[in-house]
């Protein structure tokens, strides 16, 4: 358990390299999930990011309210409500997508040869597939 948690605190200081470009970490991925993208439902943004349905909402909000993303009615439904990026939210992608990946990369590369990536992959997903907490 030690190691896990020596992990996330690692994580967390990558994190606090996110935070320095003015964004949160799951603001960050809620407008990596619509880059690119001409719009997304708020079902298919949970499904891509890494919080909570609830949390996509209260992400949502926030970044609507700094003009970064806008709620529409859908093109071919009108009972769905698509979130897409504004212009300024293209822009804050664009920004930081890139400078992102490539500090995430370089970080990950000097830690671990490409085999023991693929290792670290397919354990993580399998880990995080099966563990289930209960109540403490």
């Amino acid at each position: 358990m030690g190691a896990l948690l020596r992990a996330h605190a690692e994580l967390e200081r990558g994190h606090k390299q996110i935070e320095a470009l003015g964004l949160a970490v799951s603001e960050f991925d809620f407008i990596c999930a619509l880059g690119n993208t001409r719009g997304l439902r708020m079902s298919q943004i949970a499904k891509h990011m890494i919080t909570s349905s609830p949390n996509v909402t209260r992400v949502a909000n926030a970044l609507e309210a700094r003009g970064l993303v806008e709620r529409v009615r859908s093109e071919t439904s009108a009972r769905e409500v698509v979130c897409r990026l504004t212009k300024a939210g293209e822009r804050t992608f664009a920004a930081t997508y890139a400078r992102v990946g490539t500090f995430s990369e370089r970080a990950i590369k000097q830690a671990l040869d490409t085999n023991e990536q693929n290792q670290l992959l397919s354990l993580l997903e399998k880990f995080t597939s099966r563990i289930q907490f209960g109540e403490l």
